[in-house]
């Protein structure tokens, strides 16, 4: 049974880790780095305003259909080539550095970790999902703090259009721009 238990655990922290290197591998392909000076100017005033010292890189990735964080020790925001306006995008870093300034990623680590354990559960994996969900709704709850009206009403048509973009590819130890179409009914 031990056997068992172990061979189950490897497999399920086997897996993710292989989609993800897939995916990291992908993004490096499909990648630039943006190198406009407003976009740079704007991601830097939000992490002084966050309160974040750590070094952030920002790329466009044509793989992508939804703005997302990754990296743990150097992490990127990867955005989709389908953001128009400079106030969606104020929007969209400040959603993915809250998740860097809270840990997300590490704390998804943490539940991918507890999923590989207890891969014979299927509550953990109930109990994974909802804790993405509660993740993004938290964060986007803190994203619109003390918000006007019409700036809520541009943050959900921003979600609405990642909403509708879907999301094709992607890896657990990311954070997304929205949790799905379920739980953002």
């Amino acid at each position: 049974a031990s056997c068992l238990w172990i061979a189950g655990a490897v497999a399920v922290i086997a897996y993710h880790a292989l989609k993800h290197l897939r995916f990291i591998r992908m993004v490096r392909r499909w990648s630039e780095e943006i190198t406009n000076r407003q976009m740079l100017h704007m991601l830097q005033n939000l992490k002084d305003e966050l309160g974040i010292k750590q070094q952030v890189t920002l790329q466009m990735c044509h793989c992508v259909t939804i703005p997302m964080l990754i990296g743990f020790f150097r992490p990127v925001v990867l955005l989709p080539p389908t953001i128009k306006t400079s106030d969606e995008m104020a929007l969209i870093l400040r959603h993915e550095l809250v998740h860097l300034k809270r840990n997300d990623l590490w704390y998804k680590g943490l539940v991918l970790l507890a999923t590989a354990v207890h891969w014979f559960n299927p509550v953990v994996y109930i109990m994974a999902k909802a804790i993405a969900v509660q993740c993004e709704i938290s964060c986007d709850e803190r994203v619109l703090q003390g918000a006007s009206f019409q700036q809520r009403k541009q943050y959900c048509e921003t979600i609405i259009r990642a909403v509708r973009n879907g999301s094709k590819h992607l890896t657990a130890l990311s954070t997304n721009f929205y949790g799905g179409k379920k739980g953002m009914k």
